[in-house]
Parts: C-alpha cells; sequence; structure tokens
C-alpha cells in the first residue's frame, strides 16, 4: 500500500485549524511537530540538532503531516486541503501555510510513526500503550497494546481521549457497543477491555478495518465484528453505546441513523468536532432529539455524550 505523506507548514496559531482540515479530507490521524517537540528530541538524544527542519526555525511555526492513501480519489482531496488552507488568510494574519508531498509506503511508515507514539495513561483506568514499549499495569487499570498502522488513532490527540473517557464513564458490563468510523480500532478495543457485550466497528477505509482487527486480536477482544461501512447504512444491529470519533459534518449526518440503531435509554458518544463547529453539531442534536448529557472542550476540540 502506498501513501501521500502531506506536510503543511503554518503558523503555531492556524495549527488546529489545520489538523480540522485534514480530518475533513479524509485524513484519520495527524503528526504535529513544533519547536518544542524538536528541543525535547534534541534534549533526549534522538535527533542532532542539525536535522530540525528550517522551517521550524521560527518559533511560532508548526508542521502538520497528515496521510491518505495513494488512490483515485486523492487528487481531489489535495485540491481541496490546498484551497481551504488558502482561505487561513482570511482568519488567521500571516498563516502562510506551505504545503509538501511525497509517497510513502506501509513498511517505511511504520518505523517513522514509532518515535511519535509512547505509553499514556487516558481518563482513570485506560493506558495507551504501543507495542513496542513495555508497560505494567497498576491495579484496575486497562491495558490497551495498539499498534497503529495506517490508521491512527493512538489515544493521544484529545478527540479520542474524550471519547475513551465517555466510554469509561457511560459503558456498562455487558452493553452492546458499535463503534462508527473506527480508524485503528482504539475505542472498540477500550470497549472490550471495559467490559462490553457485543462490538461492532465500522469504517469506510479497508485499510483502517484491517489494523482494527489486528488490534482487536491483539488484545484479546473477540466478541468484536470489524466491517467496511459507510455510516450506519444497511446496518440493523441495535447498541446501548454509539461512538463516532469522526468530524462534524458526518457526526450531524450520522445523529438520525444513530437514533434508529440506539436501544433505549441508550449513550451516544461524540468526538472529532473542532469548537467552531459544535454550535451546528448541537443544532442538529436538539433537531434529532438528542439531548445532551456533558459536553468537554480541550484546546480546541469537542466531545460530548447524549441520550434520544
Amino acid at each position: 500500500m502506498t501513501w501521500e505523506e502531506i506536510t503543511v507548514t503554518v503558523s503555531e496559531a492556524a495549527g488546529e485549524a489545520v489538523t480540522g482540515l485534514f480530518y475533513e479530507v479524509g485524513a484519520d490521524g495527524v503528526v504535529i511537530e513544533d519547536t518544542a517537540t524538536w528541543d525535547r528530541f534534541i534534549r533526549e538524544g534522538n535527533w542532532d540538532a542539525y536535522e530540525r527542519p528550517e522551517s521550524l526555525l521560527e518559533a511560532d511555526r508548526v508542521m502538520i503531516r497528515g496521510y491518505l492513501p495513494v488512490d483515485g480519489a486523492l487528487p481531489d482531496r489535495i485540491r481541496q486541503l490546498r484551497c481551504r488552507l488558502d482561505g487561513l488568510t482570511e482568519f488567521f494574519e500571516g498563516a502562510d501555510a506551505t504545503v509538501s508531498l511525497r509517497e510513502i509506503r506501509d513498511e517505511d511508515w511504520s518505523s517513522t510513526w514509532k518515535q511519535y507514539y509512547h505509553t499514556e495513561k487516558i481518563g482513570r483506568r485506560t493506558v495507551i500503550s504501543p507495542v513496542w514499549e513495555p508497560y505494567e499495569p497498576a491495579e484496575d487499570e486497562v491495558v490497551i497494546r495498539l499498534d497503529p498502522g495506517m490508521a491512527f488513532g493512538t489515544g493521544n490527540h484529545p478527540t479520542t481521549a474524550g471519547a475513551l473517557r465517555y466510554l469509561e464513564r457511560y459503558l456498562e458490563t455487558g452493553d452492546p457497543v458499535i463503534d462508527v468510523g473506527t480508524g485503528s480500532g482504539i475505542l472498540a478495543v477500550a470497549a472490550g477491555l471495559l467490559g462490553a457485550g457485543r462490538i461492532l466497528a465500522l469504517d469506510n477505509d479497508p485499510v483502517a478495518v484491517r489494523v482494527a482487527r489486528e488490534n482487536l486480536e491483539l488484545n484479546g477482544v473477540r466478541t468484536a465484528d470489524v466491517c467496511v461501512s459507510d455510516l450506519l447504512t444497511g446496518i440493523t444491529e441495535k447498541a446501548q453505546v454509539i461512538t463516532a470519533n469522526i468530524v462534524a459534518d458526518v457526526i450531524i449526518r450520522l445523529l438520525p441513523q444513530a437514533r434508529q440503531n440506539m436501544l433505549p435509554g441508550g449513550v451516544f458518544i461524540m468526538s472529532g468536532i473542532l469548537d467552531t463547529r459544535w454550535p451546528e453539531v448541537l443544532e442538529a442534536c436538539h433537531r434529532h432529539d438528542l439531548k445532551i448529557l456533558s459536553v468537554v472542550q480541550e484546546k480546541d476540540w469537542v466531545s460530548a455524550a447524549g441520550r434520544f
């Protein structure tokens, strides 16, 4: 499998907005590098000082990398991204986004990703740990071992972390779960380890489906099925908990489907919503009779839970 690595260098003020643009054109995750990251790499001996990209020599610049599959849809996705980047100057003075592209293979990605991904505790019980790092869990901790591959979803982004914390709060033992837009499968794995019953994990990307299956197997979660699907289209199963860590536009489209697939008293967990888009999502929630139980914002990202 070949991927297009898209690197956007932009002002720090516009960094979160660029992250959102990557999600909107179909990237399932991003890598963000700034001067603080590189200074830490240098202190820890992971990089020599001369290896820092020249574009990061200015303290107010960040580099954001996203990955898209090289397929027939790629040219249009890149055009969309460039068009939206051009519009950033309307909202961020001096954004001055620059874009560079290169193709990368799965095996090259596997070694590159490891430098960015380390063990991290999310929420009260959940620990996310890559397969290449040893970790001894404390009592009552749930450890998710992940090899994210190209599907991303590692738990350290506010969107995934917010959804994981809501799973800890609302999931009851034996609850059936549907995870829409499963990515690397992290929410499906967490649901299984936290005691869910039947789990259905869905994604429209065959690569994500493959990676999610591998991560579910790696963590011994045997109550889950992973399928290629356009959201909940054609899905007749019902769940007590439905999770959707996607983007605002897709969540708005998903809401009426989630209502049909939700068991009475169930909880809909949504994440991946830029704070500037939350009013639109909230209006759609009201329109589809979703009562909001809780809203959390971390940086520029909103996560929420509700009941129909």
